[in-house]
């Protein structure tokens, strides 16, 4: 609601009084109180509470509310909207949790323990990805234009996948570094499901993109079942690879799997709006991102480290055009600042 009526600063104080009621009643509840695993869940309740109570006085919200307005065919709308995202949200939890489920079947608790620690790493881009999602949705429902005349979506869209490839790119290069820094001894072992899991986060973050626009035009049904469409090949992706190579093969099984939502939910998106981006630029860098991970595999480190630079720079080379266009947005703004 904050956000429909444009207090994003709201939103942001809200957050920042959650952290803090979430730390110190952590520390109350763990540290003094000694309520272990029952005051954490209580810290994070509280701290839920406090910034709904924080929104519902900055907000005004009872100015809002009115009975007697209750428009009903409207309310029937919205529900149509809205029901096909509790699908959306199951086949995302699908999605996401399949594969630990299914490596628990097959290679049991340890191998999932030490499977999960390899997200880590990735949730380093996907931090990026949620800060980007929640004010993505919002611009493409207030500047939704179907020929994209303004190039707005275009640009935004290229600039996204640049510097989520880019950043991905990196991150595998760096992930044995990363993974001594993060993981104990005993888990390092999971730093061979990072660059895959890694590749995933991107083909989430572009999914959520294209998603925003089924969200400005209130196609939510294209969202559901791509999201669906991208649970199943999981599933199925999962119990043919977990089999054969184990925990690796989940982390394939959720690349992949990503892969498929986002490619169906491109071409569906071609029904609302003219895109104009590079689609096989865009794969080819993808393409050096996968041999960025199998190359991780098998090549020693000296070797290891020379090609995975030379293909972070092919991948660099292949979006000149958008790191300049970055380049100069930068540079533009901080000559102005000094002025």
């Amino acid at each position: 609601f904050s956000r429909g009526i444009n207090d994003v600063l709201a939103i942001s104080i809200a957050g920042i009084i959650s952290t803090v009621v979430v730390i110190s009643t952590n520390i109350v509840f763990l540290l003094v109180l000694k309520k272990g695993l029952e005051g954490y869940f209580l810290a994070t309740i509280l701290g839920n509470i406090s910034a709904i109570i924080f929104l519902f006085f900055r907000l005004k919200i009872w100015k809002y509310i009115c009975i007697k307005s209750i428009e009903y065919k409207l309310c029937r709308e919205m529900l149509g909207y809205s029901a096909p995202l509790i699908l959306n949200q199951i086949s995302w939890w699908i999605n996401n949790a399949s594969d630990r489920y299914i490596v628990i079947a097959v290679c049991g608790v340890a191998a999932n323990g030490v499977y999960s620690i390899g997200y880590k790493i990735p949730n380093i881009l996907s931090t990026l990805q949620g800060i980007f999602y929640s004010s993505w949705v919002l611009s493409a429902t207030q500047d939704y234009d179907e020929n994209d005349s303004k190039g707005f979506f275009s640009s935004t869209y290229v600039t996204y996948n640049f510097l989520m490839t880019v950043t991905c790119s990196l991150i595998i290069v760096m992930t044995k570094l990363i993974a001594k820094l993060l993981y104990a001894k005993e888990f390092f072992e999971a730093w061979k499901y990072v660059p895959f899991l890694t590749i995933a986060v991107v083909f989430g973050a572009l999914s959520g993109y294209l998603g925003g626009i089924f969200t400005a035009v209130k196609d939510t049904k294209a969202i559901s079942l791509t999201t669906l469409f991208g649970a199943i090949i999981n599933i199925c992706l999962n119990f043919l690879l977990v089999n054969r190579i184990g925990p690796l093969g989940a982390a394939i099984a959720t690349m992949l799997s990503g892969y498929a939502i986002f490619v169906v939910r491109y071409i569906w998106s071609k029904k609302y709006i003219k895109f104009k981006i590079n689609f096989i630029r865009d794969n080819l860098s993808y393409c050096l991102l996968l041999i960025q991970s199998l190359l991780l595999l098998f090549l020693s480190d000296i070797l290891l480290i020379s090609t995975q630079c030379v293909l972070s720079l092919f991948i660099v080379l292949l979006y000149n055009k958008e790191i300049k266009a970055v380049l100069e947005l930068i540079f533009n703004k901080l000559y102005h600042n000094k002025l």
